[in-house]
């Protein structure tokens, strides 16, 4: 179901309920595009997956 619903529909649904899958669905959603990112700005694989893994957890810190 949840890969059913578009990226704003999630977002909403944890913005107004708190819905964890919501947000965990986002997150895996986009993981590629921030490690791609990551690895554009550092050229290791290793550090880029460093900084994607510790941008996921500032995201899981924040929603605390």
């Amino acid at each position: 179901e949840m890969q059913e619903q578009t990226d704003a529909q999630l977002l909403r649904d944890y913005a107004e309920h708190r819905n964890e899958a919501a947000f965990r669905e986002l997150v895996s959603r986009h993981a590629d595009v921030v490690y791609a990112s990551a690895l554009r700005q550092v050229s290791s694989p290793d550090l880029a997956q460093d900084i994607a893994h510790q941008i996921e957890e500032a995201g899981a810190q924040y929603r605390k």
